[in-house]
């Protein structure tokens, strides 16, 4: 209802957006997705649905998805809210799904469009994206509908008490809540779901996969960023609006004892690597774009080393000798930091800053364990930097205790399969009998 009352005042903003006006027929269930095939005979083989809402969480459920396809053949189809989450899913998961849809509006219309052209035995809510038609028509239809991966902050928690009765009547739907925490867990209950609900999973983005990065692509990735073979490297990940003036001045001060240490700033939209530029070379740094770069060799003059393109970030924490966790350092709304397990699954010392609201959990076990360094400000950031850099032995035993605890946590996927595959097991084989 809230969303078809939504409707005419968001619709002239989707026909504006060309970007926006490239899924809205499919997102109102007026047109099928390419690669969906409809109305298949579910008698042989059951059909999965994975929904995920954007980016973060398509990548938190690939190992998931590829696990799901090694213990049970079937069809896997894979839908996102988001276009980011959508072209995501289409890139990383496309031999690994049957199909990848844009996920309807929570209209009761195109759910249901959309739902008898799936045909689904099972659905799998990815984190936080859950609409109460589509749970609603879920249930119905007898399909179970499992919330995995899922993590509820105080703050969503204050959100869903204001909307009590809202939560009351979505929540307790679900066939099984899959938590990451057992603090999710008592957050759920407080909001009205049962504890034989609830079951402990732990966190999908510890079982993420990551290439090992050879020391000849480390000379060639050094290479294309213009960085001398002896240089230290610093990498600022998925840095927002704000930070980078923080890692300016900081980076200047760390730069009067350590002349040859070079920057890479991979700013989490790089449309803004321009201006970020300016900022430094306002700091009197001598930054340089990724794509300024002569590909004939190193530009040893720059400091720091702009990435104005996307899907790089995960080699440049193999590459680096510091790793800074960008979205972490200003108290940005809604935001609130990015995945520390990426540096961390290569053994690299990691510093964030007191924003890691969205990973509470993994920043608290790292740093407990002696793999992550919590900073405040640009002073504290400088301190931290010429530690790590003047300690190498201690640089190197943080990177360790990171991996360790990468390492350690693994198993959710597992986990989270064997639960969902016993409710698969439950679902009658009446595959396409219509149960609205």
């Amino acid at each position: 209802m809230v969303v078809l009352i939504g409707l005419p005042l968001i619709l002239p903003y989707v026909l504006l957006s060309g970007k926006r006006r490239r899924s809205l027929l499919y997102k109102l269930g007026l047109k099928s997705m390419p690669g969906l095939i409809e109305n298949q005979d579910r008698d042989s083989q059951p059909r999965i649905w994975i929904h995920a809402l954007s980016v973060g969480e398509v990548i938190s459920s690939i190992p998931l998805v590829k696990a799901l396809n090694d213990r049970q053949p079937g069809d896997i189809i894979y839908s996102a809210s988001t276009l980011t989450g959508y072209d995501t899913a289409c890139k990383r998961l496309q031999d690994q799904v049957t199909a990848v849809i844009f996920s309807p509006y929570d209209l009761r219309y195109a759910v249901n469009r959309t739902l008898d052209r799936m045909s689904p035995s099972l659905a799998l809510i990815v984190e936080t994206d859950v609409w109460p038609n589509m749970i609603d028509s879920l249930q119905q239809r007898r399909i179970p509908v499992l919330l995995v991966n899922a993590r509820l902050s105080d703050r969503s928690l204050r959100g869903y008490r204001r909307l009590k009765h809202f939560a009351a009547a979505l929540f307790p739907r679900f066939t099984k809540i899959c938590t990451q925490t057992h603090e999710d867990a008592g957050r759920f209950m407080q909001l009205g779901v049962s504890e034989d609900q609830l079951v402990i999973t732990g966190n999908l983005k510890f079982d993420q996969t990551y290439d090992p990065v050879s020391n000849e692509e480390k000379v060639q990735l050094r290479k294309r960023l213009g960085i001398a073979p002896d240089a230290k490297i610093v990498v600022a990940g998925s840095t927002h609006e704000g930070e980078e003036s923080v890692l300016a001045e900081a980076f200047k001060r760390v730069r009067m004892s350590h002349p040859t240490l070079v920057l890479i700033d991979a700013p989490r939209n790089p449309y803004r690597s321009a201006a970020i530029a300016d900022l430094f070379d306002a700091a009197g740094l001598k930054p340089c774009l990724l794509s300024d770069i002569d590909a004939s060799g190193p530009d040893r003059s720059a400091d720091v080393v702009i990435i104005d393109t996307i899907g790089l970030l995960v080699k440049l924490y193999a590459l680096c000798d510091i790793a800074i966790v960008g979205g972490s350092l200003l108290d940005i709304r809604g935001i609130g930091g990015h995945n520390p397990l990426e540096p961390a699954a290569y053994a690299k010392p990691i510093i964030f800053g007191k924003n890691m609201r969205n990973f509470r959990q993994i920043a608290g076990m790292l740093e407990t364990a002696g793999g992550a360094l919590t900073v405040e400000g640009s002073d504290q950031l400088a301190s931290a930097l010429r530690s790590l850099l003047e300690n190498t032995r201690r640089s190197h035993e943080i990177g360790e205790q990171a991996h360790k605890v990468f390492n350690a946590n693994k198993g959710a996927v597992a986990k989270t399969i064997d639960l969902a595959l016993e409710h698969l097991k439950r679902v009658p084989n009446h595959y396409r009998m219509s149960m609205r």
